[in-house]
């Protein structure tokens, strides 16, 4: 009966064992399907959150909603990612557009216009790129201030997104969903991309729509301003096959409507395109002469009427080139200033002069005045006053025997600051000589304001120097008009016997010209005065 009663009991207890070990494995696997749900699961997502926000999937969707501390760190992160997002977006927009107009900027533009030329490419349709600059925008930056120019800039590119139709989109649109894209590339350079164009009509349409609305002034802080614009027009497929020929020539279009008198539309042409790769050919080679110093100065001779005795000389600038030959400085001079070397060339000029100047009144023991033209890039500017200053420390030169001629020009664009320029050079104790007077407006109230010494007539005059002629009538009121102020006058481009006669009985004081003199090398000018110096000995 014990036995038996042992028997039970070791069975029950077995039966305990079982029962027990089964609830609680029963209640580890109900605990750990809890815990995986409430912890394990939501870590996990939380971590692959983490891992796609470490891949730039800053608004990544998380699916935990509980409200214990596991819900509060999914709130942080989906909270976090949003201001990734917002923060990248702001980024984005600050790298692809312009600040002040809140137009795309160059980068977004050459993205769309990428994208334009493609689908173009692929729909067999045409486009039209315009680049429009304001005309005369420095001189209302200089003379309003940059502020003055900033809101200038706002209200003109609102005047021109109002030209364009009604579905255009002007920021942030996509070629897909946009006919047109408005820019704003750098200072006031402004570019328009018209899509899916059928006829090259349309981009003039819109050209001439530009220009109307500019017709009428801005009101700008209190003032009224007439602004007008320059545009280049380039279409594909014919004026390029890539964004950047496309905007490379419209470029190219709107300097040359600005050199046709500015405030009109220009279409891109391949003359013009050979023309603009000619003149980055001079400008490479203009460069590469100026570091290697193969830029001469020739010298024209200036003779005093009264006496014929040698008065002073000129210094021209020359450059000859081996593959193109002799350049004219009509051709690189306006280059040289486009390109931002007339500063340089200007420097080696002065110091070449003075230097020349000085050792040829050391050698001929006479005073030779110098004379060098400025140009009015640089007689504008800040940096002319001491690199004269350092030239005729340099040289030895004294002052008196240099001479700075500026045209019209030069002192119009600002005749205040013209005339403390002026009076400095005056107080250096330079000699100061108007240049190529009669081309441009010939005003007489300049000439009483400003300290020139000396007067020079305008070849043209000279040409048409005739008895009896109206020409002859003109030249012999500046020279009665610059004695009356008290300045010398000189003769240019004098080249016939006829002339020096006329223009001595004129009382012209000096005369330069091929008939003293072509302008020479510094070998040639004193073999010139050993010549004349045997001739009067």
């Amino acid at each position: 009966h014990d036995d038996v009663l042992l028997a039970k009991s070791i069975s029950l207890g077995r039966t305990v064992t079982i029962i027990t070990l089964t609830a609680m494995l029963l209640a580890v696997t109900f605990l750990f399907a809890i815990l995986r749900k409430l912890l394990i699961r939501p870590i996990q997502k939380l971590g692959q959150a983490a891992r796609e926000v470490g891949r730039g999937h800053v608004l990544v969707p998380i699916d935990i909603d509980s409200r214990d501390e596991i819900g509060e760190l999914a709130t942080t992160f989906r909270e976090m990612g949003e201001n990734l997002h917002h923060y990248h977006e702001q980024v984005r927009y600050v790298a692809y557009h312009d600040n002040l107009t809140g137009l795309p900027n160059r980068l977004m533009f050459m993205d769309y216009l990428n994208r334009a030329t493609t689908a173009a490419r692929r729909e067999q349709q045409g486009l039209a790129v315009l680049f429009l600059d304001i005309d005369n925008f420095k001189r209302i930056n200089d003379t309003l201030g940059h502020q003055t120019g900033d809101k200038l800039l706002e209200a003109f590119a609102d005047r021109l997104s109002k030209q364009l139709r009604e579905t255009d989109i002007v920021s942030r649109p996509t070629v897909e969903d946009a006919p047109n894209v408005f820019a704003r590339l750098a200072g006031d350079e402004f570019i328009i991309l018209l899509p899916r164009t059928t006829a090259t009509s349309e981009a003039e349409k819109v050209a001439r729509r530009i220009l109307k609305s500019l017709s009428e002034p801005f009101n700008i802080t209190m003032q009224e301003l007439h602004v007008s614009t320059s545009i280049g027009i380039a279409l594909y497929p014919e004026d390029g096959n890539t964004a950047g020929d496309l905007l490379k020539h419209a470029d190219i279009a709107m300097y040359h409507a600005k050199k046709l008198g500015r405030n009109n539309y220009q279409y891109f042409s391949k003359k013009l395109n050979e023309a603009s790769a000619e003149k980055l050919k001079i400008e490479n080679k203009l460069r590469h002469a100026l570091e290697n110093k193969a830029l001469e100065l020739h010298y024209q001779p200036q003779v005093n009427l009264v006496t014929g005795q040698l008065s002073g000389v000129e210094a021209l600038l020359r450059w000859e080139d081996p593959e193109l030959g002799k350049v004219s400085p009509a051709v690189f001079i306006p280059i040289a200033v486009e390109f931002g070397l007339i500063v340089q060339i200007s420097e080696w000029v002065i110091n070449e002069a003075c230097r020349q100047a000085q050792q040829w009144i050391t050698a001929f023991n006479f005073p030779v005045i110098m004379s060098i033209n400025i140009s009015a890039v640089h007689f504008n500017g800040n940096s002319l006053e001491s690199m004269i200053a350092d030239a005729l420390k340099t040289s030895g030169l004294n002052p008196g025997n240099l001479e700075l001629e500026v045209t019209e020009t030069s002192i119009l664009q600002d005749l205040n600051q013209a005339g403390q320029t002026l009076d400095t050079f005056k107080n250096m104790g330079l000699q100061l000589a108007l240049d190529d007077f009669g081309t441009g407006y010939s005003s007489l109230s300049y000439l009483m304001k400003l300290p020139f010494d000396k007067l020079k007539i305008d070849q043209s005059f000279i040409f048409n120097l005739k008895k009896d002629s109206k020409g002859t009538a003109i030249v012999a009121a500046i020279i009665n008009l610059s004695h009356s102020l008290g300045m010398h006058v000189i003769a240019e481009g004098v080249e016939q016997e006829e002339h020096m006669q006329m223009l001595l009985q004129m009382h012209c004081d000096q005369v330069q010209g091929y008939y003293i003199s072509r302008p020479l090398t510094a070998g040639q000018f004193e073999e010139f005065v050993r010549q004349r110096n045997r001739q009067s000995a």
